[in-house]
């Protein structure tokens, strides 16, 4: 992946598009780290822990995204129905739902 950063900047290819590979890259190298941290004793534990909690959350991971999407989907089919030039209709009440309007927006 990095060898494809290098070659995608030097080649002149769009700076963001080359930023947002770098980026993937920089975490997988992150990820890469953690895995080799499981040479040294101190560390084994820590990181097999971990790899064991993530993999037992997996199926609340799933769950709370299905709902998530589920509450999101009304909200997108309302937003839908507004009209987007006029400062006056909002999806949200002013008081409560005033940070929400500048995200559907």
């Amino acid at each position: 992946m990095n060898v494809g950063v290098i070659i995608s900047y030097t080649a002149g290819a769009n700076v963001s598009m080359v930023r947002a590979f770098a980026s993937i890259a920089v975490f997988i190298m992150w990820l890469k780290m953690f895995y080799w941290l499981r040479i040294f004793e101190p560390t084994a534990s820590f990181i097999r822990m971990i790899s064991e909690i993530l993999s037992d959350s997996i199926t609340f991971m799933v769950m709370l995204a299905l709902c998530i999407i589920m509450f999101a989907n009304p909200v997108e089919v309302l937003n839908e129905n507004r009209d987007r030039y006029d400062e006056d209709d909002s999806l949200f009440s002013n008081s409560f739902g005033y940070p929400l309007n500048g995200i559907v927006n």
